[in-house]
């Protein structure tokens, strides 16, 4: 056993005595969506339970001893974000890569146009801000590719929550609002002009003012 690793030897102890247990050194990289090496990133493997094996260095590696062959899980969390991959080192193949994404959420109303300044929180352990859209209605991060994170935003009062399953081919998910139309009439379906309508949300607030034919 070596580092979580094990290995055995069949042979013919007549014709040879000594048995020879070939190690590799493994390298786990953790790299950012540009190839910027992430440092700090602790990498943990999976034997029995998920265990430490080191925290990458500038290079953003972390090296490890293992005999060739035996297939393990590997697992590392940065930003909020986690990845799991299943590798057998060998000599021909010794480097294991987390490489991020960048994943984009988009808010936009019934017309499609992008909403911007509207704050998109992601839950990790607790819900956290990612930002404020831009212009465009976009916020973009970075996340490792089959990472899957809940997401809210709030507008007008209103709250919407996605998961979604961030990958290389489905890099983006989007909030969509709906046009929403609140209507007052008299008994005879005759629409009331200038009625304040209020919505409650934490408190009571105004949304306006019924036209003339009764909506706001």
């Amino acid at each position: 056993d070596l580092n979580g690793t094990t290995s055995r030897v069949r042979q013919n102890i007549a014709a040879n005595s000594i048995y020879e247990f070939t190690a590799v050194t493994g390298t786990v990289e953790n790299l950012a969506a540009d190839g910027t090496p992430l440092r700090g990133v602790e990498v943990l493997q999976r034997t029995s339970k998920w265990l430490p094996i080191g925290t990458t260095d500038d290079s953003g590696a972390v090296h490890i001893d293992v005999f060739a062959g035996t297939r393990r899980n590997y697992r590392v969390t940065h930003g909020g974000t986690t990845a799991t991959q299943a590798h057998r080192f060998s000599e021909s193949d010794s480097t294991l890569t987390f490489r991020k994404i960048v994943g984009t959420v988009s808010v936009t109303d019934s017309a499609d146009q992008g909403v911007a300044s509207v704050e998109v929180l992601a839950k990790a352990k607790n819900w956290e801000s990612i930002g404020s859209t831009d212009e465009a209605g976009i916020v973009t991060f970075e996340v490792f590719p089959g990472s899957k994170r809940s997401h809210r935003v709030t507008l007008n009062g209103t709250t919407a929550t996605k998961a979604h399953t961030f990958t290389v081919k489905a890099p983006t998910f989007t909030f969509r609002t709906v046009d929403a139309a609140v209507v007052v009439l008299d008994s005879r379906g005759n629409p009331h002009v200038g009625v304040p309508v209020e919505r409650k949300a934490g408190k009571w607030a105004t949304i306006g003012i019924s036209d003339e034919s009764g909506t706001v």
